[in-house]
């Protein structure tokens, strides 16, 4: 089976206006169950049978600070691939 994944506007409530929409991504596992991804912590945030109940755990979702900051470091540590001529080089974020 293909996984399906589809972004899923979703109003975040108590949250600054340029925040107030989320696009979750859901995806369907091998198991044929619908779940619910935050864009912003990765984190699976709700797994449900019905894809129209991922709504009310997201509407509730708010992201964990410590995974914020450990997603953030994570990044800062890879390196960004920069090209220059016909070679590949590595480059870490400043």
């Amino acid at each position: 089976m293909k996984t399906q994944i589809r972004a899923v506007p979703a109003l975040v409530s108590q949250a600054p206006p340029e925040e107030e929409q989320k696009a979750f991504t859901h995806r369907r596992n091998k198991l044929g169950v619908f779940e619910s991804v935050c864009p912003a912590c990765f984190d699976v945030i709700s797994t449900q049978v019905d894809e129209a109940s991922l709504a009310p755990p997201e509407l509730a979702h708010r992201c964990s600070e410590m995974i914020l900051q450990e997603n953030l470091d994570y990044f800062r540590s890879v390196p960004v691939p920069t090209r220059f001529g016909s070679k590949l080089k590595s480059k870490k974020h400043p």
